[in-house]
């Protein structure tokens, strides 16, 4: 009989090995750790004890799956958490309050201010250069070049030095796929969005390596924590320059590959790969990246601590800043987004989809496809059907497709298309999106719960850094259906139990990941990645109450990556 390493007892262990959805799982009372992975779970525990064990008794606490998010730029959320000044509306309340961020100890060595975090919705309005000016003339520091970034990664800030050392004035055109914002008489208000974001960080200095890696060990710190076992970073590469504060380069995959080799990596990773960034994709230029070195960044290492997992795809925006695709307009002026890949019209860009998807298929890797509006994931659902069996190797999935309809998601689950939904950043945006949208569209947003009857493969994700990586708020609102208008919503067909919920950060986003048998749920044989919560998982009239719970033990592979 092997001997264990660690045994859990005394409490609830909620394995999920027999979940279904609707179904509770069985819970037992103990689980036995060693070599890395589960050795037994129930009354046999106990034959597994020896000198050398480490015992931890319960006392009643929950023992549950490690958390699996399915959506979490790691590297983005390390730089913004650890690496930028935060402008997020609880360090500037107000466009006055910059001042309070922007002081001259904020100048970076490279002689540019970078901060993260502003939200037009919660601010009133976007910002301006004016803005931005009138922050740092506060400290006589207005010739320093700064760069805000938003809260969405889809959209940047600049003051008027930026302006001038980037050479972007009336005359800059906006990039396929992107937008400079201007003003009523053509002038560059300084908010640059989508792929035009690209226009400035690819002109920023690089972030190297070195740097990379020192916040992403503070980022691991913060994800144990939470109970984070295994992330998918979605989109690292050549794109970088068009998410987040573009951080995201290929340099971190150099920087991960250093965690992972002196043993520091202590979240799974999976990385998408972005080629073209926010904007004009091509199978051209998705053939060219899969030819290159960057798919076999990680050959040498341990493939269930740090993979390349897929390629990353861009099929539109966000409403926010009207490059959604919809099918009738919205927002004021009306707007309806297009595709973002390339092409000169619907028809092409709708060709060029196909393609781009085709390609990553037949690669045997995994397309992960950003769709916020409705016609776009008509589009990519399309276009993911139309490939052969060979064109669709790993399991394809959407990202956001918070319109996907309820009626379509039989088809989804048929055809093996999967969905990873954000619902903490839909409640967030609820009040903007019925001012976009309107009442009945925003009604229908995420139907969750007819993807779970269904069978499709959905998992919940957070989307980090747009908003805290804490899956338990992804659970609350999941549950509550408060993603459509910002309050509970009960009796609604599309909420979800509080188990199937937590299911969908464990047991469905190990199949999405092309794990199941190897992690998501705690059985003999598994990965021993799981989570000690420090009381009982509530039900769903009192779902408020997971807030409350601590993590008390994080464990990964067997390892113990923190312990409060």
């Amino acid at each position: 009989m092997t001997v264990a390493d660690l045994v859990l007892r005394g409490g609830a262990v909620v394995t999920f090995a027999d979940w279904a959805p609707g179904v509770p799982p069985a819970v037992s009372d103990a689980i036995a750790i060693g070599g890395g992975t589960v050795l037994a779970v129930g009354p046999t525990v106990a034959e597994h004890i020896g000198p050398r064990t480490r015992v931890v008794e319960l006392a009643g606490r929950t023992v549950i799956p490690g958390i699996n998010d399915t959506h979490l730029h790691l590297v983005c959320y390390a730089m913004a958490r650890h690496g930028l000044r935060d402008v997020s509306s609880a360090s500037v309340p107000s466009w006055e309050g910059l001042a309070e961020v922007l002081t001259a100890d904020a100048i970076g060595d490279d002689g540019w201010i970078r901060a993260q975090g502003w939200d037009a919705e919660a601010l009133g309005r976007p910002g301006t250069t004016a803005d931005v000016d009138r922050a740092l003339a506060a400290h006589g520091i207005e010739d320093v070049p700064t760069v805000l970034l938003d809260r969405t990664g889809h959209q940047l800030l600049v003051g008027s030095a930026a302006l001038d050392v980037l050479g972007i004035d009336r005359d800059t055109p906006d990039p396929e796929g992107g937008v400079v914002v201007r003003d009523e008489s053509g002038e560059p208000t300084g908010v640059f969005a989508d792929a035009a974001t690209a226009l400035v960080l690819r002109a920023l200095p690089a972030v190297d390596a070195d740097t990379l890696a020192r916040v992403l060990i503070e980022a691991q710190r913060d994800l144990a924590a939470l109970g984070i076992t295994s992330v998918t970073d979605p989109g690292i590469g050549p794109g970088h320059a068009t998410l987040f504060d573009g951080s995201a380069s290929p340099a971190a995959l150099t920087a991960l590959a250093s965690l992972a080799r002196s043993d520091q990596l202590t979240v799974r990773t999976g990385v998408l790969l972005t080629f073209s960034g926010t904007g004009g994709e091509t199978a051209q230029s998705v053939r060219a990246g899969l030819a290159g070195p960057l798919p076999h960044a990680f050959d040498d290492l341990d493939p269930h601590m740090l993979r390349v997992a897929g390629v990353k795809v861009f099929a539109d925006g966000i409403q926010r800043s009207g490059t959604a695709w919809h099918r009738e307009p919205y927002g004021d002026p009306p707007a309806r987004g297009r595709l973002s890949v390339g092409g000169e019209d619907d028809a092409e860009r709708t060709s060029t989809l196909r393609d781009v998807l085709a390609a990553i298929g037949a690669s045997g890797l995994q397309a992960g496809v950003h769709a916020t509006g409705d016609a776009a994931s008509d589009a990519v659902v399309d276009a993911l059907l139309d490939l052969s069996d060979t064109d669709r190797a790993a399991t394809p999935y959407l990202i956001h497709g918070d319109f996907l309809p309820a009626s379509g998601m039989r088809q989804l689950a048929d055809a093996n298309i999967g969905w990873t939904a954000n619902p903490v950043i839909s409640r967030m945006v609820s009040g903007i999106g019925h001012v976009l949208l309107g009442p009945e569209r925003q009604s229908v947003r995420q139907p969750l719960g007819s993807a779970l009857r269904s069978g499709v493969t959905v998992t919940l994700s957070s989307d980090a850094p747009v908003v805290d990586p804490d899956w338990r708020e992804a659970v609350i609102t999941a549950v509550q259906r408060s993603q459509v208008d910002g309050m509970p919503r009960s009796g609604d067909p599309e909420a979800v139990s509080v188990l199937d919920a937590v299911a969908m950060m464990t047991v469905t986003a190990a199949v999405l990941d092309g794990a199941r048998a190897s992690k998501g749920t705690l059985a003999p044989g598994r990965w021993a990645d799981l989570v000690v919560l420090s009381g009982s998982l509530p039900n769903e009239d009192h779902v408020d109450a997971l807030r409350d719970l601590c993590v008390d033990l994080t464990v990964v592979g067997g390892r113990v990556v923190y312990e409060r």
